[in-house]
């Protein structure tokens, strides 16, 4: 019975020590996690755009890194970007043209702040993308 708790204990021990060494490796190096805040705004009226949909891609493969909305006040606050990164963030919105803007978040500062991202109206009719559609279908009684 002695034996059986014992090799229980050695078992349990080496379980224990494995996978704390595992979860050490796999923590994140905070020198090189830089963040992205800034402000919404459309660009003929100046007022916020709330919920406005942001996404930060590499430029070298398009890879998404991070996406979010913007909150009530059209501001957004992307942490644990990479640093010395070239990055692209892409806002859109309904009815709003997408702009795009690259940058590169320092290792000095690990902060950036991009103060207003402005978005142009799309003009009427404009690349919407949708023709008009008819949907047609045969009764189902006679």
């Amino acid at each position: 019975m002695r034996q059986y708790i014992r090799i229980t204990i050695i078992i349990l021990s080496i379980l224990v020590v494995t996978v704390s060494s595992d979860s050490a490796q796999f923590k994140k190096d905070s020198t090189c996690i830089g963040a992205l805040t800034g402000i919404v705004r459309d660009s003929s009226h100046n007022y916020v755009m709330q919920s406005a949909t942001l996404a930060v891609y590499r430029v070298k493969d398009s890879a998404l890194v991070s996406y979010q909305l913007s909150n009530n006040f059209g501001e957004f606050n992307f942490k644990q970007l990479p640093v010395g990164t070239p990055l692209r963030i892409v806002a859109s919105y309904i009815g709003y043209k997408n702009t795009v803007q690259k940058f590169i978040i320092t290792a000095k500062t690990s902060k950036l702040d991009l103060k207003h991202l402005n978005m142009d109206r799309e003009a009427e009719g404009e690349n919407t993308g949708l023709e008009d559609v008819v949907v047609k279908s045969v009764p189902l009684y006679r």
